[in-house]
């Protein structure tokens, strides 16, 4: 039981640091131990966890070193979360370590980009040398290192090797929702279903709901978008049936462009403009790496005006909105290959707790993207394509008879059936005697 924390973990979550620990105290564990953790399941709570309960019981003497993907200043996100849940412990970024050093008890947060981009100002080469040498330095006072590695699959590169390989770390934890399986490390997972059971993500996603099979259509924002803020509607509708007055949660649509070319977006903006969304009013917001406009500071809490998003895979990582409820996945003239993060920007819960209605408990996908859907299919267990099916006339009359055991009978007891037994032995013994004096 995690007790340094200043909220309790589910089950599902303790086990999970509980298996960490177990795998960085055993001398017979490898290295690196993998944890495939589904988007929505709390994986930075767990990973603090792991860090109080690990200086707190196993070693104090060791620096932890938390590396992030640089897209979605996800290091600040999860540094603020640490400080929010684990205040009594030490956090600091990059140019803090590298002013300060690498101290015991310390938790470093990292963004990939300032230590692996080429060409970046942020750390230029006698403050990269710097960097070694702050390592070099804690290894001379006998200090330990374990390094976690937050969405992992972002960053296998040489280079990013590189800088793992120089903490010379007493173990590597490796972080992600679409973590695979491998023979040379440690593995873990979170079971998907212990995260619905808690009602931290939608019991399931669907797909394409209410678009006819096999319609023709010149424009794929033009019909997504139209059945995107019909379903939003309704889902705000129930919201306000379901939760009190002083309580408001304003769903998010989410429009994702693949390659985000320019008139691409102009049409779309177009299209929402003749909705009655725009930027003007605070309906629409967009976030690019090119372009970010109309994002107010509270664009992810439940009650923020926006209620369309324009954005690129530059947010697919990292992005907590639990609002969002429906994406809408356009096509610009390519294929693009399913990525389960984005998905995983829809699958929170907004209260972290189901509602026991289907509107409100599932998340929705509208694409013609056919390689994309076929992706999201065959990747998630809990998504499902939902088709319109028309009842022929002849089938509206098809009945059938119940028949209904009758449960009234109670049966033979166990006197009972041994009698049965018995005189049908006694009937078959006078039997067979009768046809041997007859013969």
């Amino acid at each position: 039981m995690v007790n340094g924390l200043t909220l309790e973990l589910f089950d599902f979550q303790n086990d999970a640091v509980m298996k960490l620990l177990d795998l960085t105290t055993d001398s017979r564990s490898k290295q690196t131990i993998v944890v495939k953790s589904p988007t929505g399941s709390g994986k930075t709570i767990i990973l603090i966890g792991f860090v109080d309960e690990y200086l707190n019981k196993v070693n104090a003497n060791t620096a932890l070193i938390w590396l992030c993907p640089g897209k979605g200043d996800l290091e600040e996100q999860s540094r603020q979360k640490m400080r929010a849940v684990a205040p009594h412990r030490n956090t600091q970024n990059l140019f803090d370590a590298l002013q300060n050093g690498f101290a015991p008890e310390s938790t470093t947060f990292i963004n990939w980009e300032l230590v692996t981009k080429r060409g970046n100002t942020a750390i230029r080469d006698s403050e990269r040398k710097n960097l070694f040498d702050r390592i070099a330095d804690a290894h001379r006072k006998g200090t330990n290192f374990i390094v976690i590695i937050d969405e992992e699959h972002s960053n296998n590169t040489a280079k990013a090797k590189s800088i793992i390989d120089a903490f010379a770390a007493k173990n590597i934890i490796r972080v992600s929702a679409t973590a695979i399986k491998n023979n040379r490390y440690e593995f873990c997972e979170i079971d998907e279903l212990d995260v619905i059971d808690k009602g931290l993500i939608t019991k399931a996603l669907y797909v394409n709901e209410g678009i006819e099979d096999n319609i023709e259509v010149s424009d794929d924002y033009d019909y997504l978008l139209d059945l995107a803020d019909e379903k939003r509607k309704a889902i705000a509708a129930r919201y306000k049936e379901v939760l009190p007055e002083d309580k408001i949660i304003r769903p998010l649509v989410l429009i994702q462009f693949p390659n985000g070319q320019p008139e691409t977006i102009r049409a779309v903006e177009q299209k929402l403009e003749s909705m009655g969304y725009t930027y003007d009013n605070g309906m629409v917001s967009i976030w690019m790496s090119e372009d970010k406009r109309d994002l107010p500071d509270n664009l992810t809490e439940n009650d923020a005006t926006p209620v369309f998003l324009l954005m690129k895979q530059a947010i697919s990582t990292g992005w907590d909105c639990p609002r969002a409820k429906i994406l809408v996945k356009l096509r610009e003239g390519m294929s693009e290959q399913f990525e389960i993060q984005t998905i995983g920007r829809i699958r929170r819960m907004p209260e972290a707790h189901h509602y026991e209605d289907d509107l409100l408990d599932l998340c929705y996908v509208y694409t013609f993207d056919e390689k994309y859907k076929a992706g999201l299919l065959s990747n998630m267990d809990k998504a499902y394509e939902t088709r319109r099916l028309f009842l022929k006339d002849k089938c509206k009359t098809f009945t059938l008879t119940k028949e209904i055991r009758d449960l009234d009978y109670d049966g033979l007891g166990e006197r009972e059936v041994l009698n049965k037994i018995y005189d049908a032995l006694v009937k078959n013994i006078i039997s067979v005697r009768t046809k041997s004096r007859i013969r």
